[in-house]
């Protein structure tokens, strides 16, 4: 049996985009699979049946060493970077690289001239692996989470229930507070607030009684996942919740800001299904900025999140939901 390595440091969403390779790794190399990922993304995959070992490290140079013990026959880098790059030259083994395209990202970003591919990294991830022989299955992304029995107990779902995730990774992908509550305010549904501890504040402005209800840093990764399942629309922007949703399945509404969609990373569905939708500002010269986001719009006006119109949120999710 083949032992295979594969390496992605961070983060949530990167790492649920993995989950493809670790699927058909499993199943059409018959590997053995172990993973190598920070210490605090762990959770992200320890439900996962397709892996066999987690490694986690706190110092990935503490780390080598075990890692050379474990004789690795491949290496899959999803990460790309010199510190995996490192990993690999350590181990000496035959190492397959996902092309990170940067230069291109650059171009784009920095002078405007789109030399993307049309193709999801997904389906970028497979490329890198494809002299393994290994064919991406159509089964989509991965999300595997232990259901709490207790978690949503006296919360019987009445209506729709629409999720909207408010944290993100860099404030310039975040969806404004003022659009959420118009959301919430006119739309008739039942909410879910999902995000971080950072976004627990946030959330508690935006409670209505018996209609909006904030979890956010009230539940674990799992648990969000768990909250995910049960709505029927998850309200997300480019961020890590966006992913764990594309592999539960669930219609999504994607909130574009500074990032954009050519960077490959728009929700992935099973069987290539599009049960969502990429709603984004176009036109604007300064869009993207940054192909991760920023902790402030760089031109202080932030169109690429506030020139969004509620009634086109309105129309998308009267679409997703059809109509009702």
């Amino acid at each position: 049996m083949a032992k295979v390595l594969i390496i992605r440091f961070s983060s949530i969403g990167d790492i649920v985009l993995c989950t493809s390779i670790i699927r058909c790794m499993k199943q059409q190399l018959g590997a053995e699979v172990h993973f190598l990922t920070k210490s605090r993304f762990k959770g992200v995959l320890e439900q996962n049946p397709y892996i066999d070992q987690i490694i986690a490290f706190e110092d990935l140079d503490h780390s080598l060493e075990s890692l050379k013990s474990n004789a690795y026959d491949y290496i899959v880098d999803l990460h790309s970077n010199l510190r995996s790059s490192k990993v690999c030259k350590t181990l000496g083994v035959q190492a397959f690289k996902l092309d990170k395209i940067n230069i291109a990202k650059w171009m784009l970003v920095n002078i405007g001239l789109n030399r993307l591919p049309n193709k999801h990294i997904v389906d970028r991830k497979f490329d890198a692996i494809q002299s393994l022989g290994i064919e991406y299955d159509g089964e989509g992304l991965d999300y595997f989470f232990e259901a709490d029995t207790d978690l949503l107990k006296g919360f019987e779902k009445r209506k729709r229930r629409i999720g909207i995730v408010l944290g993100a990774a860099h404030y310039t992908k975040r969806i404004p507070l003022d659009l959420v509550k118009q959301i919430t305010e006119v739309y008739d549904a039942e909410f879910f607030l999902l995000g971080g501890p950072a976004e627990k504040d946030l959330g508690e402005e935006l409670i209505v009684e018996d209609k909006v209800y904030n979890w956010c840093g009230k539940t674990s990764l799992q648990g969000s996942a768990q909250l995910m399942d049960t709505c029927d629309l998850i309200i997300s922007s480019d961020t890590g919740l966006m992913h764990i949703a594309a592999a539960l399945d669930k219609r999504i509404i994607t909130i574009w800001g500074s990032t954009v969609p050519a960077f490959g990373m728009y929700p992935f569905m099973k069987n290539g299904g599009n049960k969502y939708i990429n709603q984004q500002i176009n036109g604007l010269h300064c869009r993207p900025c940054s192909k991760i986001g920023h902790k402030q719009c760089p031109k202080g006006h932030f169109a690429c999140m506030r020139n969004h119109k509620i009634e086109e949120i309105l129309e998308n999710i009267n679409i997703q939901l059809g109509g009702e």
